[in-house]
């Protein structure tokens, strides 16, 4: 079990569950990544996924966010599609990023970011 060396119960849990693996990620309010794991389920989506929620501290949980094509059987406070999570990602972590390849088990996409320009009103 990955201890998070005295951190509250402030982490958000998020869940991407596909067509042949599960992701998780812990995050601070701040988005620092603090645990990530990623398995191939085999079809066996509930064991996959009991699995490694056994490696987390459940109690330090504030909310969980899964992509819409995360089973129903997990409760989440957020939902968002999964191309947004990953731009969001990608832009959260790599500012300059310009494109990005988005392989899953039965689809992917290309996605080319321009950069964005705020005017003043």
């Amino acid at each position: 079990m990955h201890t998070y060396d005295s951190l509250d119960s402030s982490l958000v849990l998020g869940i991407d569950i596909g067509s042949v693996s599960a992701g998780m990620v812990v995050l601070t309010p701040e988005k620092q990544v603090v645990w990530h794991c990623y398995e191939f389920h085999h079809g066996n989506i509930s064991g996959t996924v009991e699995k490694m929620l056994d490696r987390i501290e459940l109690q330090c949980i504030r909310s969980v966010a899964a992509t819409e094509q995360t089973p129903r059987i997990i409760q989440a406070d957020f939902r968002c599609d999964d191309h947004v999570a990953v731009i969001s990602s990608a832009r959260h972590f790599h500012s300059r990023v310009g494109s990005i390849l988005h392989v899953g088990g039965e689809k992917f996409a290309m996605f080319f970011l321009m950069k964005t320009v705020h005017t003043p009103a």
